[in-house]
């Protein structure tokens, strides 16, 4: 005895509900495949927002040193930098964080280049010698010596010349890491740090020197100074 081939309802009735039958099953499909699939696209779309906002908060740190160390080098203040200015240079360019929240840590510092001594062979690179170093927020300030800093670039030693360092550093909280701030405070954060460096635009007023210094009251300055013409 053969199986006969299951006839289609002839009453429109039953076809309508066999088609009824047919999308919930179709529909209990789609809803399992995109169960297994959501958490897949939530990850991708967390990461690439999270990839863009880390991305575009060092490029600010970046802007923001580069600001800083722009606007110390510009001054020519006769008599040497004053307490206010330096206030006013910090805080213009914190700005540049918008729309970040939190104030980054700045510092901001001289380097002089003396002579080599005489006797030394050509093409002596002149020593680094901090002149002085002031900190905002919480800066680390570099430490006063005599002796030659490494850290400077040798492009940049020109003998009889100088230079302005701005240090700056950031601490950044992944959006999705603030969701854990709660359980472990501070875990997640992540510290962007940036060094910029320029050469003074011009003199101070008044004097030949190549050097900026900070105005008499001014806390900073390196002691003993190194010897500068």
């Amino acid at each position: 005895m053969t199986d006969r081939p299951q006839r289609l309802p002839k009453r429109p009735a039953d076809l309508l509900r066999a088609l009824v039958a047919a999308r919930d099953d179709s529909a209990g499909m789609a809803a399992v495949e995109f169960a297994l699939i959501l958490p897949v696209m939530v990850a991708m779309y967390l990461g690439v927002v999270e990839v863009s906002n880390g991305y575009l908060a060092d490029l600010k740190v970046a802007a923001l040193s580069n600001q800083l160390v722009g606007l110390v080098a510009q001054d020519n203040t006769s008599g040497g930098i004053v307490s206010s200015d330096l206030s006013d240079y910090f805080a213009s360019a914190t700005n540049v964080m918008t729309p970040f929240t939190g104030s980054p840590a700045m510092t901001i510092s001289s380097y002089v280049f003396p002579n080599p001594p005489n006797g030394s062979p050509p093409g002596t690179l002149p020593k680094a010698l901090l002149d002085w170093t002031v900190t905002a927020n919480g800066g680390k300030a570099r430490t006063c010596s005599l002796n030659d800093d490494p850290s400077i670039p040798s492009g940049l030693r020109v003998a009889g010349d100088s230079v302005i360092v701005a240090d700056v550093s950031y601490s950044y909280t992944p959006l999705v890491g603030s969701v854990f701030q709660y359980v472990s405070p501070g875990a997640t954060k992540i510290v962007l740090s940036r060094t910029s460096y320029q050469t003074p635009r011009s003199h101070e007023q008044g004097t030949s020197s190549m050097k900026l210094r900070l105005a008499s009251g001014v806390s900073g300055t390196c002691n003993p100074e190194p010897s500068f013409p």
